[in-house]
């Protein structure tokens, strides 16, 4: 069936799960960009930026220097996100979904693509509304990120990208 082909489909992603757990139980998956660069080989801390959608300046939280920044869908493109977390001092961005059971793999116009150095990441609604109630809890949380192939049913758009022209930017 297409589910158990997705089920199969080795995606450019990886799962994302706080650093005090050696079995990472409470993981969760992503997919990677299009565009950015590695992962972080260290634990980091995980900041909801400000403004949510980081469509602009989020440098005024100092607690972004070095930390992950989850940010929101939506309101501009991803390398403008990215580019804004990238100016304040982030470590990585993980962009939230907002769409229930819905992701793709991100890009971004190839002038501010390349400019992109920091990783980045989605991640579903669902994960996102986890690791937020994590971080309110416990806002020194740090976490670690590493590939994987991604296989989850949670991803039920991803066989619909496979073309560029079908990508989103937003």
């Amino acid at each position: 069936s297409a589910e158990d082909a997705l089920e199969k489909r080795d995606l450019e992603g990886g799962i994302i799960y706080p650093h005090d757990n050696d079995e990472p139980t409470s993981s969760r998956e992503f997919l990677t960009a299009m565009f950015g660069g590695p992962l972080p080989r260290e634990a980091r801390r995980i900041v909801v930026a400000n403004p949510g959608t980081s469509c602009a300046d989020i440098s005024q939280d100092g607690r972004v220097e070095n930390a992950l920044v989850l940010t929101y869908r939506g309101e501009c493109m991803f390398t403008t996100k990215a580019l804004n977390a990238e100016a304040a001092g982030a470590s990585g961005l993980i962009v939230v979904n907002t769409v229930e059971n819905e992701v793709s793999r991100m890009f971004g116009a190839e002038e501010e693509a390349v400019r992109v150095t920091i990783p980045v990441v989605m991640i579903s609604k669902d994960a996102g509304e986890s690791i937020v109630k994590l971080i309110s809890s416990n806002p020194d949380a740090e976490f670690m990120m590493k590939h994987t192939a991604v296989s989850s049913t949670e991803w039920s758009q991803v066989g619909k990208y496979s073309k560029f022209t079908e990508w989103p930017t937003d």
